[in-house]
């Protein structure tokens, strides 16, 4: 069964370290000055720290007792070593007695972001970002990403309490814990997430976690963003009440949306977000001259044609109506704008064609004018 990593450490089972106390590193023989405690994480705590004498030069320091985590986050933090984007390690040991309890503990020290955490930031009420901003921190969240998923591993924990921000607002990606690799397969078991900010389909229908769930958690912070708030975790179907451009309403829906619709990986939806443009745009219009042996899908009523009285004259002309779109689909009948449409200026229907197209369909449009002429 999943753990909670928000329950994971809490006050009493965290490494408590004294302020002033120094340790000294097995790997570079640098000896490090321990101050005030910054937060507790899932698997430890975290403390300021500099190398001893040179006290304008600070880092974060995280003390665990959790080896297998403190490997993982080492490993990772590796693998995206020269990164702009993510918390860079510089250093890491073991540590004898760690504290009172007399444990063997482990430590790390890396980046201290002195920005802090995406979550304190956007809990301020002063906290304002424009759309470009918001944009740009997200496409520098899945350039970072990208490494992972270019190199078969998963985060799994992208939540506002592991997106940091430097002095100068950039954002930087941390906590690499509960990363894994997912090998020769699509996705790894998922063992360990944080509810709160969990997509809906792990714990439910499966127990796994791929890309995909990365992406869901990535649409989550941009929603969150948009609305200032680092608990909004919102629904597919209110993407359209962000207020935010149309293109960049429906990358969020895809991104949070059915899971086999959502973007496939970090660089996928880093190109939605260059691209900007809508999934109208996106997909191939066709003239055809007959729409016998066509099936075909409407997207919603034509205008001065109810939906029964088209799909009655569709099956006339020889057409197959179906009700939802498919891989075999391949027409789709652009009707008028639903009350319900999920994100900009497309449905779910709309959406839907355009993440099977990109996994080979040949699903093309038609306008309701078209379709009239050929009925």
């Amino acid at each position: 069964m999943g753990q909670n990593l928000s329950d994971g450490t809490d006050e009493q089972q965290a490494p408590a370290v004294n302020a002033g106390r120094r340790f000294t590193s097995s790997r570079t023989g640098r000896l490090y000055e321990i101050g005030k405690r910054l937060g507790v994480g899932g698997f430890g705590a975290v403390y300021l720290c500099h190398v001893a004498g040179r006290r304008t030069q600070r880092f974060a320091a995280k003390f665990t007792f959790d080896q297998p985590s403190w490997v993982r986050e080492v490993y990772f933090g590796e693998l995206v070593e020269g990164i702009e984007g993510a918390i860079q390690i510089y250093d890491a040991f073991p540590v004898a007695k760690l504290d009172r309890s007399g444990r063997q503990g482990f430590m790390a020290v890396m980046d201290l972001a002195e920005g802090g955490d995406l979550y304190d930031f956007l809990d301020q009420p002063e906290t304002q970002l424009t759309e470009t901003k918001i944009v740009a921190i997200t496409r520098r969240l899945l350039h970072t990403l990208s490494h992972l998923h270019d190199g078969s591993a998963v985060h799994r924990d992208v939540t506002p309490m592991n997106v940091f921000l430097d002095t100068r607002g950039n954002l930087l990606l941390g906590d690499f814990g509960i990363a894994r690799h997912r090998g020769r397969g699509p996705a790894v078991n998922a063992s360990k997430f944080n509810y709160e900010y969990c997509p809906p389909e792990v714990g439910h229908d499966k127990w796994l976690w791929s890309p995909r769930q990365d992406i869901w958690q990535v649409g989550q912070l941009m929603a969150m963003m948009l609305q200032h708030d680092p608990r909004a975790i919102i629904k597919p179907g209110r993407v359209r009440d962000l207020g935010c451009s149309p293109w960049l309403a429906e990358v969020i829906y895809r991104s949070i949306g059915p899971e086999d619709e959502r973007y496939f990986s970090a660089n996928e939806m880093l190109a939605a977000l260059r691209a900007k443009t809508l999934a109208l745009q996106i997909l191939p219009r066709a003239r055809p001259k007959s729409i016998r042996g066509m099936r075909l899908v409407f997207t919603a009523g034509i205008p001065s044609l109810p939906w029964h009285q088209a799909s009655r004259l569709a099956k006339k002309a020889g057409a197959i109506v179906l009700e939802d779109v498919t891989y075999g689909t391949d027409l789709l009948v652009i009707g008028g704008q639903s009350p319900a449409y999920a994100a900009g200026a497309a449905g779910t229907k709309i959406l839907r064609a355009l993440a099977l197209n990109e996994g080979g369909a040949r699903i093309r449009t038609i306008t309701g004018v078209q379709f009239q002429q050929l009925v």
